[in-house]
């Protein structure tokens, strides 16, 4: 039984590696250009600040904060390449139908969690670093620590990516038979409440991020009904093998 598991182990080793190299030739032309990236990342706060400047009371973070974005950056482009060995890996233990689900599962996935961090930064850090900087009490100078400005939208980009999953999280579960499109429809109003709960939990602790949370994930749960009505019923008519 072990010895049938060693040709598994040994390709799956090979993917791991291939993934890891892949990661690091993306990650050194990024890494080259780390300090524009930072940059990037940053403009949303700075124009907001008195000097238009973090400041750094740490001794390594101004050198440790713009490596880990440009990990950040390279996990995300390197991501579709890692999803496709690792796809490759389990696809020829897939039915023909379940190959063409996990796959339109896995890509709707990865472009909802990018367009999470893109809302996250188009969208919600101009309007609350707006709104903080124009709350500020009087007399109050906004001086950011740059570690804890990463760790900050680190925290954002993850949580709307995770939560921009939401439509995916409802099709898996349609897929299996625990859900269908009447009952979202019918807990649709639990579900807006449950949106304003999870942006409280997961987003920053103001009211303005909490609400630019959950008001995407009510528009995301709509998304999800329309995604369950179409990939079902195309299982249901037999099209596209699903």
């Amino acid at each position: 039984m072990t010895k049938a598991f060693i040709p598994y182990i040994a390709e799956l080793r090979i993917r791991v590696i291939y993934c890891l190299a892949f990661f690091f030739c993306v990650f050194l032309p990024i890494f080259t250009f780390r300090k524009f990236f930072y940059s990037l990342l940053a403009l949303p706060m700075v124009k907001f600040l008195p000097e238009s400047n973090l400041i750094s009371t740490a001794v390594l973070s101004s050198f440790w904060v713009p490596v880990k974005i440009a990990a950040f950056l390279s996990l995300l482009v390197a991501m579709p390449f890692i999803l496709w060995q690792l796809w490759s890996f389990v696809r020829p233990a897939l039915y023909s139908a379940e190959r063409n689900i996990a796959f339109f599962i896995v890509s709707c996935g990865y472009l909802l969690f990018l367009l999470g961090i893109l809302f996250a930064y188009f969208v919600v850090f101009p309007i609350m670093f707006a709104f903080i900087h124009h709350e500020a009490p009087y007399g109050v100078t906004l001086m950011t620590d740059i570690d804890q400005y990463w760790s900050f939208i680190c925290s954002c980009f993850l949580s709307f990516g995770f939560c921009f999953e939401l439509p995916v999280v409802m099709l898996v579960v349609s897929y299996w038979g625990i859900f269908d499109e009447s009952k979202y429809i019918h807990y649709r109003r639990h579900a807006i409440v449950s949106s304003f709960v999870i942006a409280a939990i997961l987003s920053p602790p103001d009211v303005l991020s909490q609400c630019l949370l959950a008001i995407p994930l009510c528009f995301l749960y709509e998304l999800g009904i329309l995604l369950v009505r179409l990939v079902l019923r195309s299982r249901n008519n037999g099209e596209y093998g699903i």
